[in-house]
């Protein structure tokens, strides 16, 4: 299961500053038999933080956290984090 952030150790980093913090902010994922068939749709992290978009060729619409997680499970194929 993905989490929505982790804790990632910074590299050289001062005593005061050792850990840096990512959540995260979109997964690409594939539905098909084969990469070289199918369809590709991403969940992407609402900026205003009220949930999570499913966009897709021609239409993006609202999903949520549990929507997008069983697809990440079953189809994740990039996923992309940002600095929190």
């Amino acid at each position: 299961m993905f989490q929505k952030s982790f804790h990632y150790p910074a590299v050289q980093v001062e005593a005061s500053d050792s850990s840096t913090q990512y959540k995260l902010a979109g997964v690409v994922s594939h539905l098909g038999r084969s990469l070289f068939c199918g369809h590709y749709i991403s969940h992407i992290r609402d900026v205003s933080g009220s949930g999570w978009l499913e966009c897709s060729d021609t239409s993006i619409r609202k999903s949520s956290w549990s929507k997008a997680s069983r697809d990440i499970r079953k189809n994740g194929y990039m996923l992309f984090y940002v600095k929190s």
